[in-house]
């Protein structure tokens, strides 16, 4: 499975999107926004902020372990 990070990684080479503007926009430096990426720590509310950065949104699905069912 893909990881948020990955995520992240993928659409910042699409859009054209520097992971140091994702950094400062998060407020922090380079290096420690690479931390947050490498240990794929981001909050919902951070999530929230890089997509709107990337211009995107976030989705997130539950799927039922028994019954495969996305919710």
């Amino acid at each position: 499975m893909i990881t948020a990070s990955e995520k992240m990684k993928i659409l910042c080479k699409r859009k054209g999107v520097r992971q140091s503007d994702l950094a400062a926009a998060f407020g922090m430096s380079r290096q420690a926004f690479n931390n947050k990426l490498r240990r794929d720590s981001f909050s919902p509310s951070e999530l929230e902020q890089a997509a709107a950065v990337l211009g995107c949104s976030v989705d997130i699905v539950f799927t039922d372990h028994k019954t495969g069912e996305k919710v």
